[in-house]
């Protein structure tokens, strides 16, 4: 008993203590070094860009990162916010290679729309509800027995 109580303590206390914040990126230096906001530099671990791509990986880090939010672990790994991407990954994958210009456009809400004004327009206006069909019981002609008479 003793154990679980010193480990719920461990738990209790040490743990929420090493936990990173988010951070909002200032500036994208090269195609390794972010600054974020409080002018720490932030080097990408594991990140190794070739001398002829660099102004290729730079412009892409810049396109994923502007203005963006980024969780910073362990001194060097990035994940930016809210879709939690891993930057370090990215990089490593050469990803700004294939990248594409895309511009986001917000949600997308597919289905029938719910609002009672647009459902109102949708429906002719002089429509009788739909008719039950019969039970089963009334089908074949089943009727039940009455008991304690």
């Amino acid at each position: 008993m003793k154990r679980f109580f010193a480990i719920f303590l461990f738990c209790l206390f040490a743990l929420p203590l090493s936990g990173a914040t988010m951070v909002r990126v200032g500036r994208v230096l090269d195609s390794r070094t972010i600054v974020v906001d409080g002018g720490a530099t932030v080097t990408l671990r594991g990140v190794d860009i070739p001398p002829a791509d660099e102004a290729m990986a730079a412009d892409y880090l810049r396109s994923i990162l502007t203005n963006a939010w980024v969780l910073v672990e362990n001194g060097g790994d990035v994940y930016r916010s809210p879709d939690a991407l891993f930057v370090n990954g990215q990089m490593i994958m050469h990803a700004y290679r294939g990248a594409s210009k895309m511009t986001y456009l917000g949600e997308s809400m597919p289905g029938q729309p719910t609002s009672a004004t647009t459902a109102r327009a949708t429906k002719p206006a002089s429509t009788a509800p739909p008719r039950r069909a019969p039970s089963r019981r009334a089908r074949s002609g089943f009727v039940p027995k009455k008991r304690g008479v």
